[in-house]
């Protein structure tokens, strides 16, 4: 079995304070009780500190980073308790109990109690495996009812607007371990694995919307989750999981604790053949939809809708990610995050918030109403006030296209004004895009070398628009009467 030989190998490597507790779990799937129990006495006696000086177990750093011991604890508890003698086993279980409730009142450096954070998924998710594995039903309702309203506030397709590795941050540190132990199935479940499935194709080309880059990374922070999403689904739902991740099980584990996921995987049935992925992915509630074809993503844009303060929440209201033939050409750029990093319609003194609304959406076409996005905060207050003070009239929407983008006002002036970006030709080094401005044809040329700007019937007023590079990423901004730009990045 594959999951006996890597636990071997990773128990033989050096625990640190975000991975001892998990030592103390695969010492327990191992049948060592007298190792698990050392594992667990370093744990509580906090022999290791995070940056050389904060304790995770007995001090009041992070909330977030200190449901890590108690999770490798409950899971070790779970394992091998009953080999424990009665008074440790005893310390142990009211620890834990002690434990539970701390994550559930919160408290600490950076603490967020929004319903919507991953914060409260992570630590209400490690106080319910705390409290499943002592039998404390209380503690185990109060978890279990926080844990839901965390999945509440996700989209209807499982998106959350803190962004992908904010999702996968609170699934793997606390909701998808409690989902497990508690068995939960059913339509979440069946999301959770669809999101998965869609954020797993193309690692490297499919980036993810808010904090981050590639959707996919196996670390101290992010692992197990793909495997515990694939246990919870329906047959459907894990085959596509294994569809995109053949080896999902051995490209998951990162703590000794994950082994203890994967030996179910090993044990569980087989999810049949492999089932294809849907060519359109959208969730309404947040206003997020992906079109892929066999080569890969085609087209992506992101309302943001329903965009919450108090949350890891980004400001990428219009957001858009294009391919041509399989190539990646609109992308956001690799480091740093914020609107500078994202392809963007900009108006001046808009932030990004609230977001916009998912109009319609088909494979042929995604429709975005940013109307939205026109608004700003009035400075005395938090009113919202219109940018260009014309009421409900201002209507502006994005249009996606595979191959293009297109932004236009649909209602005071249809037809006036207009961008289109759109890919002529893509290939290996060099390519063009081609833009129509206010019936003005800008050709945008790349090659190897810089790109170059011209227009082919006039050069539009203020296109010059290179603004920066960064290796072989281009930013370039097009303004449209002084107070609107649409800002798109692309890579030669």
């Amino acid at each position: 079995m594959w999951w006996k030989s890597e636990l071997t190998q990773r128990l033989q490597l050096q625990a640190d304070a975000l991975t001892v507790s998990s030592f103390a779990a695969g010492a327990a799937l191992a049948g060592d009780a007298d190792l698990a129990r050392q594992y667990c006495e370093e744990t509580l006696a906090d022999r290791y500190l995070l940056h050389g000086r904060e304790a995770l177990w007995s001090g009041s750093y992070k909330m977030i980073l200190r449901s890590y011991p108690a999770l490798g604890l409950a899971l070790a508890f779970d394992l091998i308790a009953e080999s424990w003698d009665s008074a440790f086993r005893g310390r142990m279980e009211d620890l834990l109990r002690l434990k539970a409730r701390d994550l559930l009142a919160g408290g600490g450096e950076g603490w967020n109690d929004n319903p919507w954070s991953n914060w409260v998924g992570i630590c209400s998710g490690t106080a319910g495996v705390c409290a499943r594995v002592i039998g404390d039903e209380p503690l185990l309702r109060e978890s279990e009812s926080r844990v839901h309203c965390y999945l509440d506030s996700l989209g209807d397709s499982g998106w959350s607007n803190e962004g992908f590795n904010y999702v996968r941050f609170a699934m793997a540190r606390g909701v998808l371990p409690l989902a497990w132990f508690c068995g939960w199935k059913g339509s979440k479940a069946n999301q959770i694995a669809a999101l998965y499935a869609q954020w797993t194709v193309g690692e490297g080309q499919t980036q993810v919307y808010g904090k981050g880059t590639l959707a996919w990374e196996r670390s101290v922070f992010r692992s197990g989750d793909r495997i515990l999403a694939w246990l919870l689904a329906e047959a459907s739902h894990r085959a596509q999981l294994s569809a995109v991740q053949p080896e999902l099980m051995k490209e998951d584990v990162f703590h000794p604790q994950d082994l203890i996921y994967a030996k179910a995987m090993e044990e569980a049935e087989d999810p049949g053949p492999a089932a294809e992925l849907p060519r359109l992915w959208v969730d309404r509630k947040k206003a997020l939809a992906q079109l892929r074809s066999e080569e890969g993503l085609v087209l992506s844009a992101f309302g943001n809708r329903e965009a919450k303060r108090g949350a890891h929440s980004h400001r990428d209201g219009g957001a858009f990610r294009l391919s041509y033939q399989g190539r990646p050409w609109v992308l956001k750029a690799p480091a740093g995050q914020g609107r500078e990093t994202e392809n963007v319609i900009l108006w001046e003194g808009c932030d990004g918030w609230p977001g916009g609304e998912l109009i319609s959406c088909t494979e042929e076409e995604m429709r975005f109403d940013l109307r939205a996005l026109c608004l700003v905060t009035d400075p005395e207050g938090d009113r919202w006030r219109d940018l260009q003070d014309r009421g409900d009239q201002w209507t502006r929407s994005l249009r996606l296209i595979p191959g293009g983008v297109e932004l236009r006002d649909e209602v005071t002036r249809p037809g006036r004004w207009q961008i289109h970006l759109q890919a002529e030709r893509v290939e290996e080094g060099e390519g063009e895009l081609r833009c129509w401005q206010e019936e003005q044809l800008l050709l945008i040329r790349f090659s190897e070398g810089s790109p170059t700007l011209e227009s082919l019937r006039g050069r539009p007023k203020g296109a010059d628009g290179v603004l920066d590079t960064e290796q072989t990423w281009w930013r370039v901004s097009l303004p449209i009467e002084g107070k609107l730009q649409v800002q798109f990045l692309f890579q030669t």
